[in-house]
């Protein structure tokens, strides 16, 4: 007679046996595993040239692509080093329109800088032209965003859309675009459910798209704080804080940001701890660089 526990190892044996003699076998007609992109630099290039090349197709046609006609194809080159891979791009913007093109990846992947030349071919074979408009220092938006919330983010997000959708060759538009995914981000903090690719990849999009735009090799104040949140969120505090040592801080909401973004950068929560009428982005900022350097319950008792 077999006892209850026996009989619970003799079901577990066989099940794992089972398990182990029933395993699918790979075939071509049936992948274990099929994506069109193989590593996780191919899926960020592909998602960064895939949203430039809706962005320039509407720019110039005022209407959104047809995802039959419109693909980007994405493969590494062969041979390409490790520390700057090449990959070898397609892109279809329509029946006519074809680019077939390559981008090294010799920076940040997320980098705007990456994909300056891949945006220039692509609105040569668009016909976007540039607007050649002069920077704007205007920070209402910014202000906006010192409060964190949800409400004000969707706020903002259905006023931008609006204004794109009138005129989406707007270089201005783009950095605010970019600025406004970079809050969204700041407000994401669900460990390791945390996935920032895909939003990241739409603001290197947008700051490569004011970079056309524009003409000019500098943003103005809303993409600078859109690159130095980038920079943050992968991890590149150093370049953050350069980026953020050149930003001047007279204006009152780019030095509340700034506050935030550098404490978040370097962990160093004092700056914070000396400013008067904190706001809810920089309370968020000061809570965890204190949390991190000493402990979350610390952090909790002093700020409630």
């Amino acid at each position: 007679m077999i006892r209850s526990s026996q009989l619970g190892l003799v079901c577990i044996l066989l099940a794992v046996g089972f398990a182990i003699s029933c395993k699918p076998k790979r075939s071509a007609e049936s992948p274990y595993f099929q994506t069109p992109f193989q590593t996780e630099s191919q899926f960020i290039v592909q998602a960064i040239v895939s949203d430039l090349a809706e962005q320039t197709f509407y720019a110039t046609s005022h209407q959104m692509p047809d995802k039959k006609l419109v693909s980007v194809t994405t493969s590494e080159k062969a041979g390409s080093p490790l520390d700057a891979p090449v990959f070898e791009l397609q892109i279809h913007l329509d029946k006519k329109r074809a680019v077939k093109l390559e981008v090294t990846v010799d920076g940040p992947i997320w980098s705007p800088v990456v994909y300056h030349a891949i945006t220039a071919k692509l609105a040569g074979a668009a016909g976007l032209s540039r607007a050649n408009r002069d920077k704007s220092e205007d920070t209402s938006l910014l202000s906006k965003l010192l409060d964190g919330t949800a409400e004000t983010i969707e706020q903002e997000n259905q006023k931008l859309s609006a204004a794109l959708e009138k005129d989406f060759s707007n270089a201005e538009l783009h950095e605010k675009a970019a600025v406004l995914l970079g809050a969204f981000l700041l407000r994401e903090h669900s460990g390791k459910f945390f996935e920032l690719r895909s939003p990241l990849s739409r603001i290197t999009a947008h700051l490569a798209m004011a970079h056309f735009l524009r003409g000019s090799d500098s943003y103005g104040i809303n993409g600078q704080m859109a690159e130095t949140i980038m920079l943050m969120l992968v991890n590149n505090g150093g370049s953050a804080v350069e980026k953020l040592n050149k930003l001047g801080t007279n204006d009152v909401a780019v030095a509340a940001m700034s506050r935030a973004l550098r404490a978040r950068c370097t962990g160093d929560y004092r700056l914070l701890d000396k400013a008067k009428d904190r706001s809810p982005v920089e309370n968020v900022a000061w809570f965890l660089a204190r949390g991190d350097y000493l402990s979350r319950n610390h952090a909790v008792e002093l700020r409630f």
